[in-house]
């Protein structure tokens, strides 16, 4: 018997198990190219600058708007 396929991350270089990595429809293997450690790593880093915090913000009190209009 063969193990769980490895993949390699495009970010860090590690060879994981397929469960390591996100679906996505549209590429042909239906997994993302990052594991789900680096692709949480850039969004965390991406809220922490400026124009992330104000989308991340943004949407936040948009959905409190719709929470509270219910």
């Amino acid at each position: 018997m063969t193990g769980p396929a490895l993949i390699r991350c495009t970010r860090c270089r590690r060879e994981l198990p397929e469960d390591a990595y996100g679906n996505h429809a549209g590429r042909r293997e239906g997994r993302n190219n990052e594991c789900k450690d680096c692709a949480r790593t850039r969004r965390l880093a991406y809220r922490h600058t400026d124009v992330g915090r104000a989308k991340h913000n943004a949407a936040n009190k948009r959905a409190r708007e719709r929470r509270s209009a219910a």
